[in-house]
């Protein structure tokens, strides 16, 4: 059969016209990959040889044929929100790059509060050291102040790990407040 339609002849005699198919789309072609921005020649570049702007377009194909091959590969999962981070996250974690920021004056509380019991804990360990060096405190004083007071840091560092949580900070930090207190009535008692 003639691509036309009609049908043919072979020696004179005309042929049936075949029983007709679809047209066969055609081929899908293979996208053409971009092209590649011409590479500068081995020539070193002098000032003013060359146009700043024939300079730049070269950087700027080659930084847009790489935007624009990464760009189907980009994918951006949404941020959770507060109250899934508390019940899907583990208690204490780093926080990972689609969690969302902490509240501005959630962070300034526990920064705060970490600040006054480091400024007391401080205190407390350079009235321990000056004791320890001049006086003789009790055998118990020494071993109890270091094993309370790396608690406490702990802890205090706990309540940063645990800051998307919604409670669990505060009393991080409440219990951080505990070994201090304990810290400060070994010491007050002791010497």
């Amino acid at each position: 059969m003639h691509p036309s339609g009609s049908p043919t002849t072979h020696g004179g005699a005309t042929a049936e016209p075949e029983a007709r198919t679809r047209p066969v789309p055609p081929r899908a072609q293979p996208a053409k990959p971009a092209a590649q921005p011409k590479r500068p020649t081995g020539r070193p570049h002098r000032p003013g040889a060359e146009s700043a702007t024939h300079a730049g377009a070269w950087l700027d194909n080659a930084l847009r044929a790489d935007d624009t091959a990464t760009q189907d590969l980009t994918w951006v999962r949404p941020a959770r929100r507060p109250h899934q981070a508390d019940q899907d996250a583990p208690a204490l974690r780093l926080p990972g790059p689609y969690d969302p920021a902490p509240d501005s004056r959630r962070m300034v509380g526990i920064c705060a509060w970490a600040a006054v019991l480091g400024v007391i804990g401080t205190a407390i360990a350079l009235r321990a050291l000056a004791a320890l060096i001049t006086a003789a405190p009790p055998g118990w004083y020494e071993p109890t102040v270091v094993a309370v007071g790396v608690l406490g840091m702990a802890l205090t560092a706990a309540a940063y790990l645990a800051v998307h949580h919604t409670w669990l900070p505060w009393a991080l930090l409440g219990a951080a407040t505990v070994p201090l207190a304990a810290n400060l009535t070994a010491t007050i008692v002791a010497l």
